[in-house]
């Protein structure tokens, strides 16, 4: 009887491990072949080391745009609509359009120091009201102006605990849009675009290990009088980026 207790004993001891291992894996057929299969461990699929660096974050900003240098293109309201004239940013006798607005980013962290990403940020603001004429076509703006921008970015960071410093460079394209009205009384638009390079400096504030705040400044590379600033919110797919020592 003691024999064949210590046999039982003896049994469960060398198959219990062997159980508990089959337990956490995840074994697929990978082949006719009987018996070869592709085995994974217990949680593989969702482990944070898996997981894509991804960020999502939305804020807001404040812009400046300089119109002296830039050209202003005017049509009527509505889509496909031809250009009826053209007059030169200086025309509407201000030195710089201010807009405030909302930005919406989407990042990868390609490690613990260097990501890439999108941004796309839409703002209004105040604009004087002017009357602007070509060759056959005069129009007056209404007050107000829309500025947008849409670019990518590439930054570097340098993580210090629960704080970090970022340093990126935004490259995209610059729109500036002023509602007016026609001397025929119908509405339209003087469109500017400009191409935009321009370096930011940043600080994160990990408030969680999913969140950030994360305020910055910057300014437009070809034009040092034309500051940006913002704060944004982000959330971190990957919890402190994969830093593990946070």
């Amino acid at each position: 009887m003691k024999l064949a207790c210590t046999l039982v004993v003896g049994a469960v001891a060398v198959l219990l491990p062997r159980v508990a291992e089959a337990r956490s894996r995840s074994c697929q057929e990978v082949s006719d072949v009987v018996g070869e299969q592709k085995c994974t461990r217990y949680g593989y699929a969702w482990s944070v080391e898996r997981m894509p660096g991804l960020m999502f974050g939305l804020g807001a900003f404040h812009r400046e745009y300089e119109p002296a240098g830039h050209r202003f293109g005017v049509a009527r309201t509505g889509k496909r609509q031809p250009t009826l004239f053209r007059f030169d940013g200086d025309d509407l006798g201000v030195d710089k359009l201010r807009a405030t607005g909302a930005e919406l980013r989407v990042s990868l962290a390609i490690n613990p120091y260097f990501y890439a990403g999108t941004d796309v940020g839409v703002g209004v603001g105040s604009a004087p009201v002017r009357g602007v004429a070509g060759a056959e076509w005069q129009a007056t703006t209404k007050g107000s102006h829309i500025q947008s921008v849409w670019g990518l970015h590439l930054g570097g960071r340098i993580p210090l605990g629960r704080v970090a410093f970022r340093v990126e460079a935004l490259a995209g394209a610059h729109f500036v849009s002023l509602p007016a009205r026609l001397q025929d009384g119908s509405s339209a638009n003087a469109t500017a675009v400009r191409f935009l390079f321009e370096p930011r400096v940043w600080a994160d504030v990990w408030l969680s290990s999913s969140w950030t705040l994360s305020p910055y400044v910057g300014a437009a590379a070809f034009s040092g009088s034309e500051k940006t600033a913002g704060v944004m919110f982000t959330w971190h797919l990957k919890a402190f980026d994969g830093d593990f020592s946070l």
